[in-house]
């Protein structure tokens, strides 16, 4: 099973939230994905557990066709927000 983490901090993430799920409603699909909406402080704290650590939404594609289409899509769209790393994770880096 596939997962994209996105990141976010606590100065953007309502306008992550908000791209992403205008993200969602532009591709007109049905995507899995959860949102710790309610849980952001302590997703999003330095103290959080590394296991849910910055991990503000994690997006389950339903195969790897469909994951690539995303994470890049999705990469070009925030490129520009600044995130923490999610230290578990594999970051995708676009640059030599």
């Amino acid at each position: 099973m596939w997962k994209i983490h996105l990141s976010a901090n606590l100065n953007n993430y309502k306008d992550i939230e908000n791209i992403f799920l205008n993200y969602i409603k532009l591709k007109n699909q049905k995507i899995e994905y959860k949102i710790y909406d309610n849980l952001y402080k302590e997703v999003l704290s330095i103290d959080a557990n590394y296991k849910i650590a910055n991990k503000y939404i994690t997006i389950y594609p339903s195969n790897v066709k469909e994951f690539l289409k995303i994470l890049f899509e999705l990469f070009d769209i925030l490129n520009n927000y600044k995130a923490p790393k999610i230290y578990t994770d594999i970051q995708l880096n676009t640059t030599p």
